[in-house]
């Protein structure tokens, strides 16, 4: 079976999603540390995040929808990588929030539109399996891209994991 290049990008991206969303869980108490907040405080990142994910596909009802596929997923790639390179670099609170809203903003969009792409560009008859073969950046970011971010997390700098999504 051959990959197309579209199926691999958008798993790529569908990967560096999920490893954004998740990613920061396991090292939450070192970002505690660093920016001198509570847990709870630090809890609003994961909010913030969600609270992007929902402005992002509000976002996209009601501004993108007559929008071209191409430039709205292209769009999308660029707020991953504004709101993850902002949160590797943040350096307060306030900076951490904005960037993991930024962050969130383009998952639901990203994720809708990919699988719109997947049915567009293949035979009807390979449609599922494309769509099958996009999410899978998801659950190999739950199986293998968490996992190995909070190793590398935990024993380097949390920030790498947002600069290696960046990346």
């Amino acid at each position: 079976m051959q990959l197309n290049k579209h199926i691999a990008a958008l798993c790529i991206g569908t990967f560096c999603l999920g490893v954004a969303e998740l990613g920061i869980v396991p090292v939450l108490t070192t970002i505690v540390n660093d920016f001198h907040v509570t847990i709870p405080q630090a809890g609003l990142y994961i909010s913030a995040y969600a609270a992007g994910v929902c402005a992002g596909i509000v976002g996209l009802l009601a501004f993108g929808r007559n929008a071209n596929l191409k430039t709205t997923l292209l769009v999308a790639a660029c707020l991953i990588l504004c709101g993850n390179l902002g949160a590797s670099l943040a350096q307060n609170n306030l900076m951490m929030l904005a960037a993991r809203f930024v962050s969130g903003s383009p998952h639901g969009i990203f994720f809708a539109l990919s699988a719109v792409v997947c049915e567009r560009l293949t035979e009807p008859d390979k449609a599922s399996r494309d769509v099958t073969l996009m999410v899978l950046g998801q659950t190999s970011a739950n199986l293998v891209g968490v996992p190995l971010g909070s190793l590398i997390g935990l024993a380097v700098s949390w920030r790498l994991i947002f600069g290696f999504i960046a990346a």
